[in-house]
């Protein structure tokens, strides 16, 4: 099954632990977990080419400064690399809407911003 005229993808999260609820992560980012985190991301940025990028961390990455740390530092990452950024749609905040909260018929859209 296709979406968007894409017929697979990589999903990786802007830090490496997950919890079914934001509030169980930790309050302070493991740096060590964190720069292996970015090295992963890192490497799959290199090993797909060009491959387009979906964000989707909507407004959950206010709940830890790190998590929004990190997606700055992803949004460089990506900007440096020339990488093309898609979203399913824009929260009133700015930031791209998580997947879980979205439509099924949504269709991607173009995706900047600079934090």
């Amino acid at each position: 099954m296709q979406f968007n005229g894409y017929d697979g993808f990589v999903m990786l999260n802007l830090y490496p632990l997950r919890s079914k609820s934001p509030d169980e992560l930790p309050e302070v980012c493991d740096e060590e977990l964190h720069r292996r985190n970015f090295r992963v991301i890192i490497d799959m940025l290199d090993e797909y080419g060009q491959a387009d990028v979906l964000l989707a961390f909507g407004n959950l990455v206010y709940k830890r400064q790190y998590t929004l740390n990190s997606a700055k530092e992803l949004l460089d990452i990506l900007n440096r690399k020339n990488r093309r950024t898609l979203c399913i749609d824009i929260l009133q905040s700015g930031m791209p809407r998580h997947p879980l909260y979205a439509r099924s018929d949504s269709r991607l859209k173009p995706f900047t911003l600079s934090l």
